[in-house]
């Protein structure tokens, strides 16, 4: 039996240092890798572009332009400035100038997804916008601020009162995220913070049985010896017991 346990703690450990060293693996090929992969064309996007389609290799020639993912990064920030802008209380002229300079950035926003969908594909392709996380995140982005601009249509025009789906908005928080998809220095940080959490979580289970254990013994020593009376007219703890007209308010305390 004992060896047995032996053999079963030492398999338990081992697993825990491969699980490490995988990490550990991963985090150094990220931070090693100072250049993005190179972006190759495979297969047909949507089973119609093919590899040597001339929109999709006019497409390609544009995400592979130097100052492409300058311009990208211009735009987040020109977007996360206006959101910034966009508070209640603001003159009816600055809340359309707001409006028009959004509808302007998710269109930018709407092209730059379309145009990756056409080079990479959308899903089923081998190197498929939707199987990259991060591109993931970029269009859920673009997805929220989709239906903020229908909610905001609709209700404008029917006069249908939509302010239970406007909770949306508070979502377009999540745009300057986008700025973390196209930073590899971010995305080895959040990589490394999201690696981090289950050894988290397992800190705070601790935590809070630290604070159960002294709550049970403050409430076993402690309990009853911290009394006050309200009624500075009486002396004892068996006085003090019940309840009594206050002479100042006159209310029962």
């Amino acid at each position: 039996m004992a060896q047995d346990s032996a053999r079963r703690s030492s398999r338990a450990e081992a697993k825990k240092l491969e699980a490490i060293n995988a990490k550990r693996d991963k985090l150094d090929k990220l931070m090693n890798s100072k250049t993005e992969p190179k972006m190759t064309l495979t297969g047909k996007a949507l089973y119609i572009f093919a590899v040597d389609n001339p929109i999709r290799q006019f497409g390609y020639s544009i995400l592979k332009h130097p100052y492409y993912d300058e311009f990208i990064y211009a735009l987040i920030a020109a977007s996360s400035l206006v959101l910034a802008f966009d508070e209640p209380n603001i003159s009816e002229y600055k809340t359309e100038i707001i409006k028009i300079l959004n509808m302007m950035f998710l269109g930018l926003f709407i092209g730059e997804m379309i145009l990756k969908i056409v080079v990479l594909g959308f899903v089923f392709e081998e190197k498929a916008y939707l199987k990259d996380s991060w591109n993931r995140l970029d269009f859920c982005i673009v997805l929220i601020g989709i239906a903020d601009l229908l909610i905001n249509t609709v209700a404008a025009d029917s006069g249908v009162d939509l302010a239970f789906l406007r909770a949306l908005r508070a979502l377009r928080a999540l745009r300057p995220l986008r700025m973390v998809s196209r930073n590899e220095g971010m995305k080895i940080v959040v990589s490394s913070v999201m690696s981090s959490l289950p050894e988290v979580m397992n800190v705070f289970l601790i935590m809070i049985l630290f604070f159960l254990i002294f709550g049970i013994l403050g409430v076993i020593f402690f309990k009853g010896g911290l009394y006050s009376c309200t009624d500075p007219n009486m002396e004892t703890e068996d006085d003090c017991l019940g309840y009594f007209i206050s002479p100042d308010t006159g209310v029962i305390v």
